[in-house]
């Protein structure tokens, strides 16, 4: 009889007392933040790119020599202005022209990437801070190129202030909660295409183009809040609170999208002329750097067509100038990595349209003018072009899936690898490239972050984490062990085994297996990661890890394997692994788990609801029927329900669930925004599309209870 099966019933393996070493405990990761990785701030470089600024004690702004790390001036301290506002801040963003800072305090979490905020502005030399507006609680502000206006947007309506008079005007005045967004994006843009802010003033500072979101008609969705916590409840927190805010399920209405652009000098509001027809999404504006054109990418709503369009911002007339099309989908990883050129006539597009993500120029009149990176492998960033040097430099997965590396291409597609070291390497370059830090970790090396100059010669150490190091010498940790295994197919999967530290070949352990799964993902990463994973194996369990199909850096034909089946293929290659390590002699097949988070819960309740190979799981925020998530993702991956209603339904937990085989813990947060907790408390026989913004206490009236979760 298997009890308690993942916490501490199953001790297979030494006893602490037996070593010197201290053992992993959950006080250690999630209490005492034992193991915590301290990352190098990324410089925040002057525009010459010869010193970088930072915070420091929340009050002052010290700018250094990037050379020497020497400081060189404090540029603002708040605690010497005797009469500022504000006494600390947490961020700040130093105006283009050097004489005003923007500092920001009070920041309020809004959804995954969005915040608001309380912002003052701060003179360097008159030592004055003030109020950047009297209206607080705004998002998103940012100066011109000049540093003569700052834009920022306040209850999705967007203001300009004149820096120079002093003088606020508001641009926008239909902005209105869960009606009309101006100059942010919407939930499901904001979750599914990662970005917060939906404005950008052109180069000039004479145009400021920004997307407006109508969300009249996506349907609303309610959330009962409980705030507060015992015993320091406040009266207005003793009874919950409705949220109602828009998100649209798969096949609901989306928003519907313009892209409009201000004229400073006369004020004239204007409306691109996006020749796009039928529902589609615009997730990224973008300015041309010389030309004063706007860069719109506007996907149809299976978001397998992209399109760039070139906007004449006075004529408004929108031209072609690139359209991709596939028969599955387009990534959105790439939107971010598309790149204008200084000299005004070329720019870097990401695509896998050759079956892998690679780099390819382009003219302003979208001629394509070559393919960059002529080696068949998956391209994950970008870093930009040296146009001294006349190279490109990028980040991929050149010698396995598992392994990043930096490379160099040249304008004649000569390739070099600037890394060495097996692992990820990761580069950020300061302005004109004059320096770059290399930040290296690997399975068993913790983060390193070292500054080099322009010719690669070292410069100093900028963060080494040898106080990491030092304690986790002074532990019992066990080494990920990389493997191939292998899919439901015969396919090789990569995958990594960590052991007990006392295992013993002749003894029999119990194994969790540990897997995320979703699109384009991946957890096997030779990088520096310590988890919950290190107290399992104290406690006498092998943990394994296995990347199955539909997972990254591995072409565009594995990842998009799953495409119209989300679940299929991903759950039957983890029952594969469970089953081939089950077949080893030290492993008892009897005592497996699985477990994830997200789709890795919705993994876990598959697998377990398709096979019994698994004696217990713990599924956390599952989605447990593609019909309750949102539009822009579960649409990319499998179309809109009434396109695809087998795929819906043949692979959800939820239609499977009088299936379930084994102990599975359902974990879920009552105010998840993004996963909703309808989730896990809805009948399989019950999901029509008008049920899907009902009240939870709808559900608690269903009958065949047999069938939840």
């Amino acid at each position: 009889m298997i009890k308690n099966f993942i916490i501490g019933a199953c001790i297979a393996g030494s006893q602490c007392g037996l070593f010197a070493k201290q053992t992993v405990t959950l006080e250690d990761l999630f209490k005492n933040n034992t193991f915590a990785v301290s990352k190098a701030a990324e410089l925040k470089y002057t525009p010459d790119g010869l010193s970088y600024t930072r915070l420091e004690g929340g009050t002052a702004i010290v700018k250094y020599n990037v050379q020497t790390g020497a400081k060189e001036a404090v540029l603002l301290d708040i605690a010497g202005i005797f009469d500022s506002p504000v006494k600390r801040f947490d961020f700040y963003t130093l105006s283009p022209d050097g004489r005003t800072v923007m500092i920001g305090t009070n920041r309020t979490q809004v959804y995954r990437h969005s915040f608001k905020a309380d912002y003052y502005l701060a003179d360097m030399k008159a030592k004055t801070v003030v109020p950047l507006s009297d209206k607080q609680q705004i998002m998103e502000p940012a100066f011109t190129a000049s540093g003569d206006k700052i834009g920022f947007v306040w209850n999705n309506n967007i203001y300009i202030r004149d820096m120079r008079f002093g003088s606020e005007k508001q641009i926008t005045k239909d902005g209105e909660f869960n009606k009309i967004i101006n100059g942010l994006p919407d939930w499901v843009y904001e979750e599914e295409f990662a970005f917060k802010k939906a404005w950008e003033w052109s180069a000039d500072g004479k145009m400021m183009a920004f997307i407006r979101f109508d969300e009249s008609d996506v349907p609303e969705y309610r959330m009962t809040m409980f705030r507060g916590s015992a015993p320091d409840l406040k009266e207005n927190e003793l009874y919950p609170t409705d949220y109602t805010y828009k998100y649209p399920v798969a096949g609901a209405k989306n928003s519907t999208v313009k892209v409009l652009v201000y004229h400073t000098e006369n004020y004239r509001l204007d409306t691109m002329d996006i020749p796009e027809k039928g529902d589609f999404y615009i997730p990224r504006i973008q300015w041309t750097p010389t030309t004063m054109q706007l860069c719109i990418t506007a996907l149809n709503r299976l978001q397998n067509r992209l399109t760039l369009y070139f906007a004449n911002p006075r004529s408004r007339v929108c031209t072609r100038v690139v359209t991709e099309e596939n028969d599955k989908y387009i990534a959105e990883d790439n939107l971010d990595r598309m790149q204008f050129l200084p000299d005004g006539e070329r720019f870097v597009f990401l695509s896998e349209k050759e079956g892998f993500n690679q780099m390819y120029l382009y003219t302003y009149v979208g001629t394509m003018i070559k393919k960059l990176t002529p080696a068949p492998v998956d391209v994950t960033a970008f870093y930009g072009y040296d146009a001294d040097k006349k190279l490109f430099y990028y980040q991929a997965a050149g010698k396995n899936a598992m392994q990043r590396e930096v490379y160099s291409v040249d304008e004649k597609g000569r390739t070099v690898c600037l890394t060495t070291k097996a692992g990820t390497n990761e580069f950020s370059f300061s302005p004109a490239f004059k320096y770059y830090t290399h930040t290296f970790e690997s399975a068993t090396q913790v983060p390193v972050t070292v500054l080099y100059d322009a010719k690669g010669k070292k410069v100093r150490d900028v963060e080494t984490n040898s106080g990491l190091a030092k304690k986790v010498s002074d532990y019992h940790m066990a080494q990920k062990v990389f493997v191939t295994v292998p899919a439901a197919n015969g396919e090789k999967l990569n995958g990594w085994i960590m052991k007990p530290i006392d295992f013993d070949s002749t003894k029999t352990y119990p194994m969790v297996m540990v897997q995320y799964s979703g699109p384009g993902s991946q957890q096997v990463l030779d990088k520096w990661q310590t988890g919950w994973e290190q107290v399992l194996v104290s406690q006498g369990f092998v943990v394994t890890c296995a990347d199955g199909r539909g997972t990254g850096a591995r072409g565009e034909a594995f990842k998009k394997c799953t495409y119209m089946k989300l679940g299929a293929l991903e759950s039957d290659d983890q029952i594969a692994v469970a089953k081939y390590w089950g077949a080893k002699h030290w492993i008892d097949a009897k005592r497996m788990a699985i477990w994830g988070w997200s789709y890795g819960g919705f993994m876990t309740a598959l697998t377990m609801c398709k096979s019994d190979v698994f004696a217990a799981g713990i599924a956390v925020a599952p989605v447990t029927h593609y019909k309750f998530y949102d539009s822009a993702y579960t649409e990319r991956y499998m179309r809109r329900p009434q396109d695809n209603p087998k795929g819906y339904d043949e692979n959800a937990p939820l239609m499977l669930a009088a299936n379930l085989k084994g102990r599975l813990l359902l974990c879920h947060g009552t105010a998840d925004d993004n996963v909703h907790y309808q989730s896990v408390g809805t009948s399989r026989y019950s999901i029509r599309y008008d049920d899907l913004y009902q009240p939870q206490s709808q559900y608690s009236r269903r009958k065949h209870h047999h069938a939840y979760l």
